[in-house]
């Protein structure tokens, strides 16, 4: 008889496959490494003559990271040219301010996390929108999951003079799986990401999601779909 179940084994933070014979144990350990969440609450915030960019590191990314890029496009797609001539030391609270972004009436930009393993991770990308109401009304893109499994990033815009903002992440029960706020913001376009985890920690399944924003008056919502686990 032959009985299988999930546990973490080695008590690493991910689940591994038990299975149990009448006569032995056998387990299958999950080497998978876990998709980190490294950037947070990456914002583009439009001035008069520049764009001016803030984000948050992860601690362990900013353990894990040699250094940080940006980038910037005239579209989501690229290309991307790079603006830093020398790479950004990983803080926990980081900005950068684009002065040369010229009159284009918008531009696109993403984060170049250059790992210590050599690798690279990209965060975004973002917009920003130039004039004297670069952002007119407040809007939350339709989020997507990313191909790679990597953690879900939730876009949105928010009108002047801005506000106090509330965001959600809810399954098809009502039931709220993920938070943030309230927490004010200056108008401008916005960047969240949420690492597919529940309040407790969990990661949730495949499956239908709703993601909800709040601020002020303005109440929207989109459908999210999760097709890998």
């Amino acid at each position: 008889m032959r009985r299988i179940r999930l546990a973490d084994v080695n008590l690493d933070g991910r689940p591994d496959v038990v299975a149990a014979f009448d006569d032995a144990i056998a387990v299958l350990y999950n080497r998978l490494a876990p998709v980190g969440l490294e950037v947070e609450d990456f914002a583009a915030l439009p001035t008069e003559r520049s764009i001016l960019l803030r984000w948050q590191m992860a601690p362990h990314a900013v353990m894990a990271a040699s250094g940080v890029g940006v980038e910037r496009a005239t579209a989501a797609e690229g290309p991307y040219v790079v603006l830093t001539s020398r790479l950004l030391a990983p803080r926990r609270e980081m900005s950068f301010e684009d002065t040369e972004v010229g009159p284009q009436p918008e531009a696109w930009y993403r984060l170049a996390l250059r790992m210590r393993d050599g690798s690279t991770h990209y965060a975004g990308p973002i917009r920003a929108r130039r004039g004297e109401e670069p952002t007119t009304r407040t809007t939350l893109a339709l989020p997507r999951e990313p191909a790679t499994g990597a953690p879900v990033e939730i876009r949105y815009a928010i009108a002047p003079p801005g506000g106090v903002v509330r965001l959600g992440v809810y399954d098809a029960r009502g039931r709220m799986l993920w938070r943030f706020g309230p927490a004010p913001h200056a108008r401008g376009e916005y960047t969240r990401t949420w690492d597919r985890t529940n309040l407790s920690g969990g990661h949730v399944p495949r499956g239908v999601y709703l993601v909800r924003l709040e601020a002020g008056p303005v109440v929207a919502s989109r459908k999210l779909v999760l097709l890998r686990p």
